[in-house]
């Protein structure tokens, strides 16, 4: 196993998730890893624009058969799916989040463009981004919302109108997805309760424990229709005792065969 990296983030709220990715590594054990360049000091849309190629090229490129991508930002995901969809055919998507991540310029109160990836990927928003990376938006029925309760009225008001479902676990979203799917498993932290996950910016009360956590992506590992992994790997300087980071490293582990 050979993780692919990208340690970037908007920093719209502040440093310090950018630094995420590094810290699951080494939380892991240190492999070695494809490190993706993103330029840290440029517009989010030029960083997007330059890096998001680079990132869909490094996960398509993996020669491991379920890559694993250690996200700065949930920004980075069509990033990966992208660079799936060069692999496989008919990609779906399991999202794990407390939020949506549904929204798009017109509807976001505060133009956080961390909250907008869930829609670059079913081709709501930001075009541009999704084409700079070879993104083909995904239909919206083979996407699924798991773990999700902290959203905004008008993701709300997407989802009621949409075709992406909603599930209480990962066992249900598989349950709904075709036999043919190949799934992307995107894990954000932050569906973890925050008394598990301190290492996350936008915590929200009642999530899942830690433990559950790791259940959950066992179930999916467990399924051969999932044929990569993202991870949204949190802010390393909110965690003081590392317990949120360490947590997602449990959760992955068995990617690495331990």
């Amino acid at each position: 196993m050979r993780p692919v990296l990208a340690p970037w983030s908007s920093r719209f709220h502040g440093s310090g998730m950018e630094d995420g990715p590094d810290a699951v590594l080494g939380a892991l054990g240190g492999p070695e890893a494809e490190r993706v360049s993103f330029r840290l000091d440029a517009p989010v849309d030029d960083a997007l624009r330059d890096g998001l190629p680079a990132l869909a090229a490094a996960v398509a490129a993996s020669e491991d058969d379920v890559p694993l991508a250690l996200l700065g930002e949930c920004t980075l995901a069509p990033g990966a799916v992208a660079g799936l969809q060069r692999r496989h055919a008919d990609v779906a998507v399991v999202w794990l989040d407390a939020h949506g991540d549904l929204n798009t310029p017109e509807t976001s109160s505060s133009g956080f463009i961390g909250g907008m990836p869930f829609a670059v990927l079913v081709g709501w928003s930001h075009g541009h981004l999704a084409g700079a990376a070879g993104l083909d938006p995904v239909p919206e029925d083979r996407c699924i919302l798991v773990g999700a309760r902290d959203l905004d009225p008008a993701e709300e008001a997407a989802l009621d109108r949409s075709a992406i479902r909603r599930a209480g676990s990962v066992a249900e979203a598989l349950a709904g997805l075709p036999d043919d799917a190949a799934i992307y498993l995107h894990v954000d932290g932050d569906v973890v309760d925050p008394d598990d996950a301190p290492n996350v910016d936008f915590p929200a009360p009642g999530g899942w424990p830690a433990d559950r956590l790791r259940d959950e992506v066992a179930t999916a590992l467990a399924d051969a229709r999932v044929v990569g992994v993202g991870v949204c790997c949190g802010n390393p300087r909110r965690d003081v005792d590392g317990r949120g980071t360490a947590g997602l490293a449990r959760a992955v582990r068995p990617l690495l065969g331990g």
